[in-house]
């Protein structure tokens, strides 16, 4: 349901202008501007409220009073009464009365003048809305001036910290130019220091004269004194190739592992010889007899990867994974992958034994420094 201003505005005794005051100044609502405007219930309600919490602006105009008529009766004329002529002190009886004549209405003081005051209001009102236009525009144009202010101090701000950048880019630029021709100067000395470049400043060209001048040296016992001269520029790189390639052994062992110091059985990576081979054979058998027929390793290096194939059943199907930390994905993969999983020093996360707990008998894990320790105790486990 909806009501026009006009009828709402007799409904509160108010004027139809000042519920739309009430509509533009209080409840901003600025799209409704005529009298026969429909408002929804709603926006009738919020009007009431309104209504009640301010006092109104124009007053409804009161009607001109319409003046009294008097109404003047003409007397009739009094008729000659026969009866009472012959017979003296008769009333005539079934005559009516002469009417009374009315009252004339009384005009209420100041009647004439309301419909002047109710005109002069609106205009008031006019006055008023017109002169709190013009306060909202000079206040919102203060506040324009007041952003604009301060978006030139933020446009002079950033100007000088662009500047600033610059100036530093350039800095940086030059240190950077500096570095590199400071840090190539120094790998210049550095590498005509170093065994290459001395060994090439001796007449030796390229790595294989290298190596055949070193291997010389070392069959004549002189490379060891060579060794204490030595300063690896990346000892870290050094010490993972000496890890990874060069192998410790108390007994013989194939080619295929690569260079091979022999040293005493504790200080051995792996023991060679018939050993080794017994323990192997040993361990295929025990995988076999468990039903063990696919072994995931993990963490054992690529240089007996061969080794381990050649000496275990090859019924038995080996697969070498890498080492390092192990997440439950990851520990979920190696289990889908074989019948019994090998962590050789491996790191896992909580998901990665949680995952592992839900197989039992399925994982090993083994902490040891060399593969002869992690065979002796795999041998002892089966």
């Amino acid at each position: 349901m909806s009501v026009r201003v006009r009828k709402l505005a007799k409904e509160l005794d108010r004027s139809a202008e000042d519920l739309l005051w009430l509509l533009h100044e209080k409840l901003a609502l600025p799209r409704y501007g005529s009298p026969d405007d429909m408002l929804p219930d709603e926006v009738a309600e919020q009007l009431r409220k309104a209504s009640r919490t301010n006092t109104p602006r124009a007053l409804l105009p009161q009607a001109p009073a319409r003046p009294a008529t008097v109404r003047t009766l003409a007397r009739a004329e009094p008729q000659p009464d026969l009866m009472a002529g012959l017979v003296p002190g008769v009333v005539p009886t079934g005559r009516k009365s002469a009417p009374k004549a009315p009252r004339a209405a009384v005009r209420p003081a100041g009647a004439a003048a309301a419909p002047a005051s109710g005109a002069a209001r609106p205009a008031t009102l006019a006055d008023e809305r017109q002169s709190d236009a013009r306060t909202a525009l000079a206040e919102e144009r203060r506040r324009l001036e007041a952003a604009r202010a301060e978006l030139d101090a933020a446009r002079i701000a950033l100007d000088q910290q662009r500047a600033a950048l610059e100036e530093l880019r350039a800095t940086v630029t030059e240190e950077r130019a500096r570095l590199e021709q400071d840090t190539a100067h120094r790998a210049g000395e550095l590498a005509a220091r170093s065994l290459a470049g001395l060994l090439d400043e001796r007449g030796l060209k390229g790595s294989d004269e290298h190596g055949r001048a070193l291997a010389a040296l070392a069959a004549a016992g002189h490379l060891a004194r060579l060794a204490t001269q030595l300063l690896p520029i990346d000892a870290p790189a050094v010490r993972q190739l000496l890890r990874d390639r060069l192998t410790l052994a108390s007994g013989p062992l194939p080619e295929s592992v690569g260079p091979v110091v022999w040293v005493t059985t504790e200080r051995a990576d792996l023991r060679g010889g018939a050993e080794l081979d017994r323990q192997l054979v040993r361990l295929g058998e025990s995988w076999l007899l468990e039903g063990r027929r696919r072994v995931v390793w993990l963490g054992v290096p690529p240089r007996f990867h061969s080794l381990l194939r050649e000496r275990i059943d090859r019924r038995v199907e080996l697969t070498f994974r890498p080492g390092g930390e192990r997440d439950e994905a990851r520990a979920q993969d190696d289990l889908t992958s074989g019948d019994l999983v090998i962590a050789w020093n491996i790191e896992a996360t909580p998901g990665a034994r949680a995952v592992w707990g839900r197989s039992p008998g399925k994982v090993v894990e083994v902490q040891g420094r060399s593969l002869s320790d992690v065979l002796d105790r795999l041998g002892r486990r089966g």
